[in-house]
């Protein structure tokens, strides 16, 4: 072995340790991994001490950024639904209680940019940008779904613990101005300062709450703590309020406030190392605000009279219904208010290196976590880089997410005059089967790029 790669070795290496620290819990979809070490202005979303080789940009209105991602810890869409042989199908529901952890996770994201402008200003290059950012986040146990499906039955004499269930989901408008700069021959850093403003969000973390079935009377001794905040327009939840488009996007007495930090150093002209913290944050909702909550409520369900529905007209039903929601709701003791609440960003954290093989080609390797209801959900990418044309550059990339082993990815940037055009996923296979995947992502994108590129090497190491 050579001393050129015995030095490759020592640098994975000591990069695989730092992942094996944190990749002992699974990891929810994030922004395309594969994008990290490809070309195009977006590689500033991940880490803003990222530095474009152009002297300014501008991204195409609504096109300049356009990403989706889905992440299923737990199952996948063929473990609920199954196809037969004369292609009709059915619920397998068996095998999809069986495909579960006991904790999992399930996410989707959606962000479009709607501006975005970058320029060079002596030794900082500025950003800016305003996009749109949708996020819903689920913790959920194994029990939960088998309670529901199979009923209390597979729990008697048993607890059904629904503990450390949370749920997020958020739609808010950013405003982000960034810079960055060149210390020396090795440091570069950069951060993003960012005006927020929530659009609408629910928030239910820290719900604790079990049901015990007694093997005897089969009563159900139910335990709760819930605390549910929500900030959701009026006429999403009540039919008779009609829903104000121009309200709701340009609705601002939500704000926040989020910063990006993040710093490149290069090591030698092989090896380069970056790391960042991203979306580091909160949003103050006030708008439609709705806060329920209880605390330690235990009380005992013995089941219902069938005498009270059974040879009764329908609006005795009807009535006998009303009563006992009414009754059961008054059970759980849920406190009710109109009180504003905070909640914080999902917060990501960046590692990762490049060591470049020749002046074309660049392998990587990039560990990335975000922190969701007080747990680390972190993943692993490793991609290997390559210039193919003074016009194209492409890449392909492994990743480990969601208990998943099998997402190869691919990306390219096109380089035409003034016009960038991008795209990365990483899981090429989920992008056409995503029934069945756990994990699959897409990024697409549209930059105007302005002034000679600084170097013709490759541009994918940081």
């Amino acid at each position: 072995m050579n001393y050129r790669k015995i030095k490759i070795y020592h640098f994975f290496l000591a990069l695989l340790f730092v992942s094996s620290l944190a990749l002992n819990k699974t990891s929810f979809a994030q922004q395309s991994l594969t994008l990290q070490y490809l070309e195009p202005i977006q590689n500033n979303y991940t880490n803003p001490a990222f530095i474009t080789d152009y002297e300014w940009h501008v991204g195409m209105p609504c096109l300049s950024s356009l990403s989706f991602q889905y992440g299923n810890s737990g199952f996948k869409y063929t473990h609920l639904v199954v196809t037969r042989e004369d292609d009709s199908t059915y619920l397998d529901l068996d095998n999809f209680i069986d495909v579960l952890k006991k904790k999992n996770n399930l996410s989707v994201e959606l962000q479009e940019e709607l501006l975005s402008y970058g320029m060079k200003y002596w030794d900082y290059y500025f950003t800016f940008s305003a996009s749109d950012k949708v996020s819903a986040y689920w913790n959920y146990p194994k029990d939960f779904f088998e309670f529901v499906i199979k009923g209390n039955g597979e729990f008697l004499g048993e607890t059904a613990n629904f503990n450390d269930m949370a749920l997020k989901v958020t739609h808010y408008r950013e405003y982000a101005l960034g810079a960055a700069r060149e210390l020396n021959s090795q440091w570069t850093v950069g951060a993003k300062a960012k005006l927020l403003f929530g659009k609408s969000n629910i928030l239910a973390k820290d719900i604790d709450a079990s049901i015990y079935t007694d093997p005897t009377s089969f009563d159900l001794e139910i335990t709760t703590n819930v605390n549910v905040n929500t900030s959701i327009p009026q006429a999403l939840t009540d039919s008779d309020v009609d829903f104000d488009f121009g309200n709701y996007f340009w609705n601002r007495k939500n704000f926040g406030l989020a910063l990006d930090l993040g710093a490149i150093y290069k090591y030698n002209d092989e090896i380069t190392i970056s790391g960042s913290l991203i979306d580091f944050g909160f949003i103050n909702w006030k708008s439609d605000v709705k806060n329920f909550k209880n605390e330690n409520v235990i009380w005992t369900f013995e089941g219902i009279d069938v005498n009270d529905f059974i040879g009764k007209n329908d609006s005795t039903v009807k009535a006998n219904l009303e009563t006992f929601k009414d009754s059961i709701a008054d059970k759980f003791m849920i406190d009710e208010s109109s009180d504003k609440y905070f909640s914080a960003l999902t917060s990501k954290i960046y590692l990762g290196g490049t060591y470049s093989l020749s002046d074309d080609e660049v392998i990587g390797l990039l560990t990335r976590s975000f922190i969701f209801n007080g747990r680390l959900h972190p993943s692993i990418t490793a991609s290997y880089n390559r210039k193919l044309h003074e016009m194209i550059s492409a890449t392909a990339s492994y990743t480990i997410i969601n208990r998943n082993f099998g997402n190869v990815g691919l990306g390219f940037v096109f380089n035409w005059k003034q016009l960038q055009v991008y795209a990365a996923t990483d899981n090429i296979f989920g992008l056409f089967m995503p029934d069945k995947s756990k994990y699959y992502n897409f990024h697409f994108g549209i930059n105007f790029v302005f002034g000679e590129s600084l170097t013709n090497a490759v541009p994918l190491i940081y």
